[in-house]
């Protein structure tokens, strides 16, 4: 299995324009997903999943635009501590704004998130459950799998793929649109690139 990890576009909080929780992307983050999805064109994927939170549903929409993949929306691909009491969309709020997204049962009218928030040795717990989830749902050897990740969470992600526990929120720093691939094959687990960014220009990269 093939595992593409995308850091959703700058968002309003990334730019410093808002101390408001869940916030959509910027222009400039937009731009970002579009270029990320024009270096993931050449490349079949098997499933899209992101999070819940306005900014990864953003980047999953526009990589659906580009890829024709609908985007399987999960809780458990938020970011670390499910964002301390971000805005918890119900399913209704969800798919209004959404129609092309896949949303998981767990996903109901009183929302996806859990009432209290989480430690960053929970996020390594729920790290582990989502890697073995995507195992189980995708057992095939040449699946890939497109992932829009946070900067804290997909860090943790593959800090638990690659063996390297605890390692702190920001280890495997990742741009506002830079793409990670990590194989999983026989046992086995290759990091093949962190963070590529090279389909972005300097006034890109944040």
């Amino acid at each position: 299995m093939q595992l593409y990890l995308v850091r959703h576009g700058q968002s309003q909080n990334n730019a410093g324009n808002s101390s408001v929780h869940d916030v959509p992307l910027t222009p400039l983050g937009h731009k970002q997903i579009h270029r990320a999805a024009d270096t993931l064109k050449g490349h079949h994927f098997d499933a899209l999943y992101c999070s819940p939170l306005e900014r990864a549903c953003q980047t999953a929409l526009i990589l659906h635009s580009e890829l024709q993949i609908a985007p399987y929306v999960h809780p458990a691909f938020s970011e670390v501590g499910f964002c301390w009491g971000e805005p918890n969309a119900t399913r209704d709020q969800l798919q209004s704004s959404y129609p092309p997204m896949i949303l998981d049962p767990s996903i109901t009218n009183n929302g996806w998130a859990p009432a209290d928030s989480e430690t960053e040795e929970d996020a390594y717990g729920r790290a582990r459950k989502v890697i073995d989830w995507l195992s189980e749902r995708h057992p095939e050897p040449d699946a890939n799998i497109l992932i829009v990740s946070h900067g804290r969470f997909g860090s943790i992600m593959i800090g638990c793929l690659v063996g390297v526990h605890p390692c702190g929120y920001s280890r495997f720093g990742q741009n506002n649109g830079g793409i990670s691939r990590i194989e999983i094959a026989d046992d086995e687990i290759w990091l093949r690139f962190l963070n590529t960014t090279g389909h972005l220009s300097d006034d890109l990269l944040t």
